[in-house]
């Protein structure tokens, strides 16, 4: 019987962003232990951004009908899509990616971390 391996967690800290401005597209490239795609097809897969606290208020929520989209040759690359006009207060957000595989019904979640939303000087509004 061959072994799965089973992928660490990556903890990422996002790039500070300014209220108002345009969240920039991310990847994140799902790995096993080994170096090779984890297959992503089939899967459900969502992601929250939560203010302050891993429990705290949700300021976003995203999956694969919006926001989120699978992409790479083996289907192992997520992106978070760029999201215009980060209306959110100043603070820290946490987020995570979280992946339902159907097939087998086992939840991971490989990928956490943080963002800083800082107050903007100039507002256009």
């Amino acid at each position: 019987m061959a072994v799965t391996p089973i992928p660490t967690i990556q903890s990422s800290k996002l790039d500070d962003i300014l209220k108002g401005t345009t969240l920039d597209k991310i990847e994140f490239e799902h790995l096993d232990e080994f170096g090779a795609a984890i297959d992503l097809s089939g899967a459900t897969i969502s992601c929250q951004f939560r203010q302050k606290k891993k429990t705290g208020k949700i300021a976003v929520s995203l999956n694969l009908n919006g926001g989120l989209t699978l992409s790479g040759a083996g289907n192992n690359i997520v992106e978070i899509d760029e999201i215009t006009e980060i209306d959110w207060n100043p603070d820290i957000y946490f987020y995570d990616i979280k992946i339902y595989y159907t097939a087998t019904g086992i939840t991971r979640s490989y990928v956490e971390g943080t963002m800083r939303v800082n107050q903007n000087t100039t507002n256009n509004g």
